[in-house]
C-alpha cells in the first residue's frame, strides 16, 4: 500500500513538472492570476478600509511586547543606576579614609601614635586599617568600571528599542492618515456617482463612467497601499530633529548622572 502511495505521488509530481514547462501550466498561472484579480475587485472599498484598520489595531497590538519591553528596562535600569551609586559613595569613602591615613601616618614621624579624625590611634591599628581598606577599595573600583560599561550596553539598548517603538507608532498613524484619506475620498465618489446617475439618463453612459471612476481609483489605492505597507514619510528635516531631541535629551541624561564642575583658573 505505502509503495503504491509513493508511486502516485511521484507521479503527481511529475505530471505537475511536465506541465509548469508548457503552454498549459502557463495557462493555469495566468488563470490563477486572473482569478485573484477578479476576487480583488469584488470586495466593496468600504470593506477593505475596515479590514485595513483591524490590520491596523493587530499590529499595535503585536508591538505591545516592545512597550513591555521598554518598562522593564527603564525599571531595571534605574535599579542598576542606584545600586551603583551606593557603590560609588562607598567607593569615595575608602578612598578619602585611605588617603588620610596614609597622610597622617607620613606626617606622624616617629611617634607611635597616629592622630586620625580628632583620636589617637596606634600606628599598627593605622597600617591594619588600610590593610583592610585597600583591597575592598580596588575590588569596588573593578566592580564600578565593568557596571558602568555593563549600564552603558542597557542604556543603548533601551533607546534603539525606544525608538523602534516610536517608529512603529508613527508608521501606525501614518497609516491611519492614509486611509482617513481613501475614506474621504471614497466619500466624494460615491457622491459623485450618485450625481453622475440622477443627470444622466443613459444607464449605460452612467455604468461605464462609474466603471472607469472605479478604476481609477483602484489604481490610486494600489498606490496607497505601497505607502501601507511599509514606505517611511519621514523626512530629513524631520528625522534630523528627532535625533537632534533625542541626543539633547540623552546629553541632560548624562549631566545629570555625571555632572562636570568647570575649571576654575587660578
Amino acid at each position: 500500500m505505502c509503495k503504491k502511495v509513493v508511486i502516485a505521488t511521484l507521479a503527481v509530481l511529475v505530471g505537475l513538472a511536465v506541465v509548469k514547462g508548457t503552454k498549459i501550466g502557463s495557462y493555469l498561472r495566468m488563470a490563477k492570476k486572473d482569478a485573484a484579480a477578479w476576487v480583488d475587485k469584488q470586495v466593496k472599498y468600504e470593506t477593505e478600509i475596515r479590514r485595513l484598520r483591524n490590520d491596523i489595531d493587530e499590529l499595535e497590538k503585536a508591538d505591545a511586547v516592545y512597550y513591555d519591553q521598554v518598562a522593564s528596562q527603564r525599571v531595571d535600569i534605574r535599579q542598576k543606576e542606584q545600586a551603583l551609586k551606593q557603590k560609588t559613595s562607598e567607593l569615595e569613602m575608602r578612598r578619602n579614609r585611605l588617603q588620610a591615613l596614609r597622610t597622617a601616618l607620613r606626617d606622624t614621624g616617629e611617634t607611635q601614635l597616629v592622630s586620625y579624625n580628632g583620636k589617637e590611634w596606634k600606628k599598627e591599628q593605622v597600617e591594619q586599617q588600610i590593610d583592610i581598606d585597600f583591597p575592598i577599595y580596588k575590588g569596588l573600583k573593578a566592580q564600578i568600571s565593568s557596571q558602568e560599561n555593563y549600564l552603558a550596553s542597557l542604556k543603548k539598548a533601551l533607546a534603539l528599542n525606544e525608538e523602534k517603538m516610536s517608529q512603529l507608532q508613527q508608521n501606525r498613524q501614518a497609516m491611519l492618515t492614509e486611509l482617513q484619506g481613501l475614506e474621504n475620498e471614497l466619500v466624494e465618489l460615491r457622491q459623485a456617482q450618485v450625481a453622475s446617475a440622477t443627470v444622466v439618463d443613459d444607464t449605460a453612459y452612467g455604468r461605464v463612467k462609474s466603471d472607469i471612476v472605479a478604476l481609477k481609483k483602484r489604481l490610486e489605492v494600489d498606490r496607497e497601499k505601497l505607502k501601507v505597507r511599509g514606505v517611511s514619510e519621514r523626512g530629513p528635516i524631520e528625522q534630523a530633529e528627532q535625533d537632534a531631541a533625542r541626543k539633547a535629551e540623552r546629553q541632560k541624561d548624562l549631566d545629570r548622572e555625571f555632572p562636570v564642575n568647570p575649571v576654575v583658573n587660578k
